[in-house]
């Protein structure tokens, strides 16, 4: 049975893209016009860094267009091999059964003319369009004589794109970062290098694009994650001249909020902080009245609780302001989804994809909350974390997502750098009389507007309109 990686494979499979395909679509949309070169493509990275599996998805995706791929390699067992990629949503032994895709294991050649003879044995058996040699390292050790490599290289492998009439893919190991492979890479139409950094003891994988022939190269490294069933998932930074300014108009669920902010747009992000020693509960109670006042699926991803506790400090907050029962309850299992996730398990990379991924796999999400961003911000440094918020919300303001970031006032630094991307910014403070506790009040801010105290007579008032509106919403039904 043909296994598709997704939607995209499927639209290959059926022959609608022309020429050869990476077989990614970033890649197709961005750099397709390379391929028509029947390009030699170097793929380099150190081990465990993704190579073998981006020369099968290059490979798979050809197959499935009916191209014939030779495979060749000097030490992968073609039994792992297989299994392995059809974990990751390519099944080889169908396109291997429809004839378009040989895995060819041949032993490490003992001279450079051996090493000929055997390769057009092989095309001339085979006829393919798509010729991989994984890796190119055991050849390198057929002869000391740099000279020699250097002809090898540049003659033989530039030459084998020629002698086919299509695409020669070469994947090399490297040890370590530094990877030196300038008699190749000069002649190389396409250079990919995939990097894997372990930082605190978490991996972070990149393809750093070095090379494309004939193309600007405005995005020289993109994160991606090898996941099951999809293979290598890219997350490039969104381009801007693709994001609309604004989408769909929001209804705010109170008077002083639609005098102070007017309207909000679903492709906003609202910034919400309060001190991390009073997290007072309109800090939740607002963001959620504006979802459920206007129908909106809500993904609360948490970084600090697990999602029955954050369920329960939801049904906490509305029954604060009298909003209890099994309507309530109801209500919110509708429109809300909760995912946690420990922000110390992944490297920011991998957060930043995690999040990103649990967004796409759900349907119809119309906000993303997440909470508590400052504890993020603080196991990271300020420019990396900013590069990944950035490009984060740029992401979901593609998506068309309202995207509600909450956290804790932890410094100066955290609390400009979050509000100066954000579209509007509420600060909740408590208030206090000769030493008593008497409500709370909210800075605000949106943009195109000026700042606003609203005073806690104000919120309060404002809580009895959200709560009866939603006590209409909920026992109307």
């Amino acid at each position: 049975m043909i296994k598709f990686l997704n939607e995209y494979s499927y639209t290959i499979w059926l022959g609608l893209l022309k020429d050869y395909v990476f077989g990614i679509e970033w890649l197709d949309k961005n750099f397709s016009s390379v391929l028509k070169l029947k390009p030699l493509i170097l793929i380099a990275g150190c081990p465990g860094s993704g190579k073998t599996v981006l020369a099968c998805t290059i490979s798979y995706a050809n197959a499935l267009r009916g191209r014939k791929v030779l495979y060749i390699t000097f030490h992968e067992s073609k039994e792992k091999l297989f299994k392995i990629m059809s974990d990751l949503g390519m099944n080889l032994n169908d396109v291997e059964v429809r004839g378009t895709f040989n895995f060819v294991k041949i032993p490490i050649p003992l001279s450079i003319d051996n090493l000929s003879d055997t390769i057009f044995k092989l095309i001339s058996k085979y006829s393919p369009e798509v010729v991989v040699f994984d890796t190119i390292n055991p050849i390198m050790t057929i002869t000391k004589d740099e000279s020699v490599r250097r002809v090898l290289l540049q003659n033989f492998f530039y030459g084998l794109s020629e002698s086919i009439n299509g695409m020669t893919i070469l994947v090399a190991e490297s040890i370590g970062e530094d990877i030196n492979l300038s008699n190749i890479e000069f002649i190389a139409d396409v250079v990919f290098i995939l990097k894997q950094r372990i930082s605190k003891g978490l991996i972070s994988r990149s393809l750093m694009i070095k090379k494309i022939r004939g193309v600007e190269v405005s995005v020289a490294e993109i994160p991606f994650r090898i996941c099951s069933n999809l293979g290598i998932v890219l997350y490039p930074p969104p381009i801007l001249e693709e994001v609309s300014p604004e989408y769909e108009e929001l209804e705010l669920p109170c008077e002083v909020l639609k005098k102070v902010v007017g309207h909000i747009h679903k492709s906003m992000h609202i910034y919400i902080t309060y001190p991390p020693d009073a997290r007072l509960p309109h800090a939740t109670i607002i963001p959620l009245s504006i979802a459920l006042h206007n129908n909106l699926k809500v993904l609360v991803i948490s970084y600090i609780y697990p999602p029955d506790v954050v369920k329960a400090q939801l049904l906490r907050a509305l029954g604060l302001i009298e909003l209890k029962g099994k309507e309530v309850e109801e209500l919110i299992d509708k429109y809300i989804v909760v995912k946690s996730i420990n922000p110390t398990a992944y490297s920011l990379d991998e957060l930043y994809i995690h999040e990103l991924r649990l967004v796409d796999s759900l349907e119809d999400v119309d906000v993303v909350v997440i909470h508590d961003v400052g504890l993020v911000a603080r196991l990271s440094n300020a420019s990396e974390y900013l590069s990944k918020f950035y490009n984060q919300l740029n992401y979901l303001r593609l998506k068309r997502v309202l995207t509600v970031r909450l956290g804790s006032y932890v410094s100066d630094e955290l609390y400009r750098l979050n509000a100066l991307l954000s579209s509007m910014v509420l600060r909740f403070e408590p208030v206090f009389r000769d030493g008593k506790f008497v409500g709370v009040q909210a800075y605000v801010w949106r943009r195109g507007t000026t700042p606003y105290i609203i005073t806690s007579e104000e919120l309060s008032r404002c809580l009895e309109e959200i709560a009866e509106n939603l006590r209409r919403k909920c026992f109307s039904r």
